[in-house]
């Protein structure tokens, strides 16, 4: 029985690595890539008003990658911001006067943000792997619209370039 355990470990470490391993998709699913042939649109929101229409409708499951380049200036708080918002981070949420969207007039906004750099991954301990930004999923069929997380009128400058493509089937 002894000589047969080294044995059983040796067969159960092959089986974990193979479910746990580098190319597991428990562990490591496929990442989605933008399709460069795709830019749907490159939409220029300004912070003048709230929601801005792409001119894009999608579809419910549709999958779309989403870039941000500028800043804005909001007049309320004097505060200059890029698209992830004032105290926002990068693949956790999106803070005030950080880009959002919505699809529809009723549509509940999605946080998007720059989506520019890799986000970190969300576990506890270290070691944390980046990866790269995620597409957005979108949540139903209509037209889609960018604006700014809790928009506060007033005379606010700068902009938000959106450069919008499609994921990779």
């Amino acid at each position: 029985m002894i000589r047969e355990l080294p044995a059983l470990i040796g067969a159960g470490s092959i089986l974990v690595a193979g479910l746990f391993g580098p190319g597991c998709a428990l562990l490591n699913p496929p990442v989605a890539e933008p399709d460069p042939s795709t830019v749907l649109a490159t939409v220029v929101v300004r912070p003048n008003h709230p929601w801005t229409d792409t001119g894009l409708t999608v579809q419910r499951g549709e999958k779309l990658f989403m870039t941000t380049m500028g800043n804005v200036r909001w007049a309320a708080s004097g505060l200059t911001t890029d698209a992830d918002g004032i105290d926002g981070l990068v693949g956790w949420r999106v803070g005030a006067g950080g880009l959002v969207g919505r699809v529809g007039d009723v549509d509940t906004p999605f946080a998007i943000g720059r989506r520019t750099t890799a986000f970190p991954d969300q576990h506890a301990r270290p070691p944390h792997h980046p990866h790269p930004a995620p597409p957005i999923k979108m949540p139903r069929d209509g037209q889609l619209f960018l604006g700014f997380k809790g928009f506060a009128a007033g005379d606010n400058q700068g902009q938000f370039e959106v450069t919008i493509r499609r994921a990779r089937p």
